[in-house]
């Protein structure tokens, strides 16, 4: 039983003693290369490749790029210098090219939207024009026309259709008596909309024209 266990320990004792052994052989070897690297025997990131999976281990892939730099010569080094620089100005130019397009287009939103801001405006001054000859042609209605019941209905309908602000220019320069007969054909709430532009664009006609419709009421 003795000599047994004293087997069993001599066993694990040799066991043990070749695990140390292989474990300085190997730092030897590890040791050894580098040291051969280092000094320029070797050039390890030569020996192993970067695409291998050995160069993907996180010390020795550290390593490998410390010896691939020492090993380079100075052309290479110049050359390695200038592709960085080269890769940093592509970048900076890349990133250049996104916000010069950023801009224009900006600028082209702006221009569209100035074109439409133009286009609004000229409407603006199309439509503006149409309410002078709209006002224009009335004014000459006003002085062709007698003022019969007929026309007086018309008128009355065409007051009721335009903007009371139209009304009270046209009715400034008007006979206040045909305006007169015309608010009899209309509705007092339009009446009202259109003396209260009227006080806006000329006081003193309002109380003229009022004078005139209590005048043809008492008649």
């Amino acid at each position: 039983m003795v000599k047994e266990k004293s087997s069993i320990g001599v066993i694990f004792k040799n066991f043990a003693i070749t695990i140390l052994l292989l474990l300085m052989l190997l730092l030897t070897l590890v040791g050894g290369t580098i040291f051969l690297d280092v000094i320029g025997a070797i050039n390890l990131s030569r020996i192993v490749p970067k695409s291998s999976q050995i160069a993907k281990i996180p010390y020795l892939s550290t390593y490998l790029d410390y010896s691939y730099h020492q090993h380079l010569s100075e052309e290479d080094r110049i050359r390695e210098t200038m592709n960085r620089y080269r890769e940093v100005l592509e970048g900076r130019r890349k990133e250049l090219e996104i916000r010069e397009t950023g801009i224009n287009s900006k600028e082209i939103e702006l221009k569209e939207l100035e074109e439409k801001l133009i286009s609004f405006e000229n409407n603006l001054l199309n439509k503006e024009e149409e309410l002078i000859e709209k006002e224009k042609k009335v004014n000459s209605l006003l002085s062709q026309y007698t003022a019969s019941s007929k026309n007086i209905e018309k008128f009355a309908l065409i007051y009721t259709s335009m903007d009371p602000n139209s009304v009270a220019k046209i009715i400034v320069d008007a006979d206040l008596r045909t305006v007169a007969r015309i608010f009899e054909m209309m509705e007092n709430k339009r009446i009202a909309s259109i003396l209260d532009a009227l006080s806006a664009e000329n006081p003193e006609k309002v109380v003229e024209l009022l004078a005139v419709m209590t005048k043809q009421k008492d008649n």
